[in-house]
């Protein structure tokens, strides 16, 4: 346990664990988004009515939205890579 005022040494480990923490952080949030615009793709699928202009658009999202997930898959699987390089655990 860590007194009050007294410092707590930064060292390696501290800031590999912050930055972990944060690409996890920053991961969940765009994952959550992209699922967000599959939903929201999906309603404007549905919503279209066969009109072909609102029909394109709801594909754009649904694509966009799968581009952005794998992304996001993708750099989670490189930061992971990167971390066990880095630090050989």
């Amino acid at each position: 346990m860590v007194a009050q005022g007294e410092q707590i040494p930064c060292n390696l480990s501290s800031v590999e664990l912050m930055l972990t923490n944060v690409a996890q952080m920053i991961l969940g949030i765009t994952g959550s988004l992209a699922l967000l615009m599959f939903v929201i793709g999906g309603i404007r699928y549905i919503i279209a009515g066969g009109i072909a202009n609102q029909v394109s658009k709801a594909q754009e999202t649904i694509k966009f939205a799968a581009l952005g997930l794998g992304l996001v898959l993708f750099a989670g699987v490189l930061i992971k890579f990167l971390l066990k390089s880095l630090t050989g655990v």
